[in-house]
């Protein structure tokens, strides 16, 4: 889940109400246009957008009944290379989710690339109820990779702003857990199993070390010495049990 969030923090005038795009992460978003993210993201598998965003002012809460609704979501499949995130010059197909299916917008939301939010409301004053707002990105990884990264940034504008003025969130980004497995071989002269500098011998360079899973199943190989004399050393692993060879 990516929590978007933008506020108004001038004490003496509201802003007008703001358009947000946000280009969700992809393969290659190092220079995505006007939103080119760092680190990259980097990932196996697919990443796609689960529902429909949950949009409240800041403190949770959402318009009466009697209001309008907090403002409109647009969605749009386009290649997220090609879509420029400066609202001014944005040329994408966007849809509202009603239309999901028909005219070139996405078939669900699982074929989203980039999500656009036109609010309904100015943003008041710096203290008030309602200087600023905040959205719920929920996101679906699927076959991913340890150490998998995603990175994602939106853009802000509004008419307040000058022409061809529009501002960045800073970039936040999500890893995929990963472990390390590693150890030191040596030769226990002595017997003691622990190592004595003066009477053990590290194993020379390039003994092959063999990793499992708990099943039996081979995951990697290494070799001694690639660290440092007698070291040996795994990464990105994923959770679960191993052992080495």
């Amino acid at each position: 889940v990516y929590t978007l969030s933008w506020a108004n923090f001038a004490e003496s005038f509201s802003i007008a109400a703001p358009t947000i795009i946000d280009v969700l992460p992809y393969n290659g978003d190092a220079t995505a246009t006007n939103a080119e993210r760092s680190p990259a993201s980097n990932f196996a598998g697919s990443l796609t957008l689960s529902q429909a965003p949950t949009t409240t002012w800041m403190d949770g809460s959402v318009p009466s009944a009697a209001e309008a609704s907090m403002g409109t979501w647009y969605y749009t499949s386009d290649n997220p290379s090609s879509i420029n995130s400066n609202p001014d010059q944005n040329t994408s197909n966007w849809c509202v989710a009603s239309n999901f299916g028909s005219g070139g917008c996405p078939n669900s939301f699982a074929n989203v690339t980039a999500l656009k939010f036109v609010s309904n409301y100015a943003l008041e004053k710096d203290g008030q109820p309602r200087q600023g707002m905040k959205a719920l990105l929920t996101l679906q990884a699927s076959n991913n990779n340890p150490g998998n990264r995603y990175t994602n940034r939106f853009v802000f504008d509004t008419p307040s702003l000058p022409a061809n003025q529009f501002l960045r969130s800073n970039g936040e980004t999500v890893y995929v857990a990963n472990y390390s497995l590693g150890d030191y071989l040596f030769s226990d002269n002595n017997h003691n199993q622990k190592f004595d500098p003066s009477i053990d011998k590290p194993a020379p360079d390039g003994v092959i070390v063999n990793l499992y899973k708990a099943d039996g199943s081979l995951v990697a190989s290494t070799t001694t010495g690639l660290q440092k004399p007698g070291r040996y050393l795994f990464n990105l692993l994923a959770s679960g049990d191993y052992y080495v060879e």
